[in-house]
């Protein structure tokens, strides 16, 4: 049985095994060597592929790859899944992804879905806490059980040891200016500083009128 073949694009005399397999062929191999016919399959596929699109812009904005505006990347939301863009952030912004969303659970039934999601809830508290955290106070869960500890496990201003109210976790209490992380609070305390607007001669004065009274 001949061992040898030329093929029919380069000229060469090759291994049979440097041939693809054909069963149409009277020899069971094509006729152009697996080389020529790769360089062949390559250049089809250069001819036919759309040209990349430049998704680059200048730092700190991002172009949503649904509505294609250049947006902050402040209005993208955190990819927590497998990704492999650089900035770890979605490729649509947070409208596009709304409205995605919207859309889906609109063609779904409303009341199944409702169900479906509450008890997704239910199941995964910790997790849902956890994305809440990172989104937005870009903290995980370890950081807020370290913030927890530190307090011994008390709201930071009336040491009450439980959230009060519908709650389950203290409120992360931050500076709206800084962002900075000050300490968890309870929900009565974290209200109270809400509407004394985080002024602390706000705060005084309301120290004075009580004891005045």
């Amino acid at each position: 049985m001949n061992t040898i073949k030329k093929c029919v694009k380069c000229g060469k005399e090759k291994s049979l095994d440097l041939f693809y397999n054909n069963k149409k062929a009277k020899d069971g191999k094509c006729n152009a060597c697996k080389v020529c016919m790769n360089e062949v399959t390559h250049r089809n596929y250069q001819k036919k592929r759309k040209p990349k699109k430049d998704w680059s812009t200048d730092e700190g904005f991002k172009i949503c790859r649904k509505c294609l505006r250049k947006k902050p990347v402040g209005e993208f939301n955190i990819h927590h899944g497998k990704t492999h863009t650089k900035d770890k952030l979605r490729n649509e912004c947070r409208d596009c992804q709304k409205a995605h969303a919207r859309a889906h659970y609109i063609s779904l039934n409303k009341e199944v879905e409702r169900k479906k999601r509450r008890r997704w809830y239910l199941e995964n508290k910790k997790l849902t806490h956890g994305y809440h955290l990172k989104r937005k106070f870009n903290i995980s869960s370890e950081e807020y059980e370290r913030l927890l500890k530190a307090q011994n496990g008390k709201c930071a201003i009336c040491r009450a040891d439980k959230p009060g109210g519908k709650y389950e976790n203290f409120t992360v209490d931050h500076d709206h200016e800084t962002g900075n992380i000050r300490g968890l609070l309870c929900s009565a305390c974290n209200t109270g500083m809400g509407h004394f607007k985080d002024n602390p001669d706000i705060l005084r004065k309301a120290i004075d009128y009580l004891l005045d009274r």
